[in-house]
C-alpha cells in the first residue's frame, strides 16, 4: 500500500504524469485507510491544490479525494471555500455535497 511520504514524494516530481498518477494510485487504495491516515492524506492533497499547476493533476486530486471517507476529507475541504481560485471554490463546494451527512457530521 502507498503511503502519505510515497504520495507526498510522487507529488512533488516535475513530471505531470507522475503526479497524476499518484494519485490515481492512492486513490484506488483509499479504502484500506485508517481515519487518520486519510485525514492526513486529505489534508496532503488539499495543501497540493495551492501550488499545483497542472490543470489535470488538479482534476486527479479532486478525483482522489471523492474516494476518501467523507469524513476524512469535510474540514480541509471548506478550507478550499476560501480559495481565489473559482475552480477550487466550486470543487469543494462538489466534494461537501458528495459528502452528505458524513462530511457535516
Amino acid at each position: 500500500m502507498m503511503t502519505i511520504q510515497d504520495l507526498a514524494c510522487r507529488l512533488e516530481g516535475s513530471d505531470e504524469y507522475d503526479r497524476m498518477d499518484a494519485c490515481e494510485d492512492f486513490a484506488a487504495e483509499s479504502h484500506l485507510m485508517d481515519p487518520v491516515t486519510a485525514l492526513r492524506a486529505s489534508r496532503l492533497l488539499v495543501s497540493r491544490l495551492s501550488i499545483e499547476s497542472s490543470q489535470t493533476v488538479r482534476d486527479s486530486i479532486f478525483r482522489c479525494l471523492r474516494k476518501i471517507p467523507p469524513e476524512a476529507v469535510a474540514a480541509p475541504a471548506v478550507e478550499l471555500l476560501n480559495s481565489d481560485d473559482p475552480y477550487v471554490r466550486n470543487e469543494a463546494v462538489a466534494l461537501l455535497s458528495h459528502g452528505g451527512k458524513a462530511a457535516v457530521a
